[in-house]
């Protein structure tokens, strides 16, 4: 298992309602990761298969708490890092409120509310 420091901040990541797996095409996202010995794609909207090289987690940091990914599939051919915000929830038992370019995640637990990410137009073309 290779391990490192990950300095990941939440707006290196895309939340993506689409997504069906968190996705990194950088090995340094991953706290910690090993190679994926199976013989499965990432599938992308085109259809076309992008071979998935390592499997691992990280965690992420908001000023006011950390977000565990678990899971993230490290796809050399990706261009962004995706959030699949399902997972997310699950994991982490917040969820996310999405408006115009400001995203918010709630935690359940606490019922505190992070606004976490500022989407700009630019940033549309996942």
């Amino acid at each position: 298992m290779l391990s490192n420091v990950s300095s990941t901040g939440i707006a290196d990541w895309f939340p993506n309602t689409g997504a069906t797996q968190h996705v990194t095409p950088d090995l340094a996202t991953l706290a910690a990761s090993e190679p994926y010995l199976g013989n499965d794609n990432l599938h992308i909207d085109d259809g076309k298969g992008l071979p998935i090289s390592h499997i691992g987690h990280t965690k992420i940091y908001t000023p006011q708490r950390s977000v565990t990914l678990s899971n993230i599939l490290h796809v050399l051919h990706i261009t962004k890092c995706l959030l699949f915000v399902q997972k997310l929830y699950l994991d982490n038992n917040v969820y996310f409120e999405f408006h115009p370019f400001v995203l918010y995640v709630k935690d359940l637990n606490t019922n505190e509310v992070h606004k976490i990410y500022m989407v700009l137009p630019s940033y549309c073309h996942v």
